[in-house]
């Protein structure tokens, strides 16, 4: 079976240097995504987890989705409570127009 949800935009922030892509989310849940989609059409963001689609956030508009398109992996970020950071990496496919 195939979710698919849009909710209120996921605490999210975005840093593109020369390490590549990470994206810091508020809450650990999203570091577990299976795959991050950035719609080129209309700049969101959405990320297949737990085998559903879930709409997470608008890409800022510091970012491009032209400058992401090389991008073939994006590191996934966020803060423990115990202080921690937990990292995860997962593909990052940009729909095509």
């Amino acid at each position: 079976m195939l979710v698919s949800i849009e909710n209120q935009d996921v605490s999210a922030k975005f840093e593109l240097n020369d390490a590549g892509l990470h994206v810091h989310f508020e809450d650990p849940s999203y570091v577990h995504a299976d795959m991050l989609i950035l719609h080129s059409s209309n700049s969101r963001v959405g990320a297949i987890l737990h085998e559903g689609y879930i709409g997470l956030c608008a890409l800022p508009q510091t970012l491009s989705v032209d400058a992401l398109r090389t991008i073939q992996t994006v590191t996934l970020l966020s803060t423990l409570p115990n202080g921690e950071i937990f990292r995860l990496e997962a593909p990052l496919c940009v729909e095509r127009r």
